[in-house]
């Protein structure tokens, strides 16, 4: 857009176009300017929610075994198996 610009107003090279051309680099800066406040934006609203999801799948992920263990297991050996869920197996890792 720039070059196109130069290349009509090169013809008339007056203090006029000077200043438009001035004008208009002002706005084509502020455009992007504008365009890279929008762009960051963007990417802060998809990405810091996406992590907070896959962190929260994350903790889903390993507390599901333990869930489906104590819900497999009879009503007093529940707390049995917390507690080798909780004690054995994290002392291990």
């Amino acid at each position: 857009m720039g070059d196109c610009l130069l290349e009509k107003t090169a013809l008339n090279d007056d203090e006029e176009s000077g200043k438009v051309l001035l004008m208009l680099a002002k706005v084509q800066f502020e455009l992007q300017r504008l365009v890279d406040g929008s762009r960051s934006y963007i990417f802060w609203t998809i990405a810091i929610p996406s992590e907070s999801f896959l962190n929260e799948l994350r903790i889903v992920e390993v507390t599901a075994p333990f869930r489906a263990m104590v819900m497999a297991a009879p009503l007093e050996d529940a707390c049995d198996v917390a507690y080798r869920y909780l004690v054995c197996d994290f002392v291990v890792m």
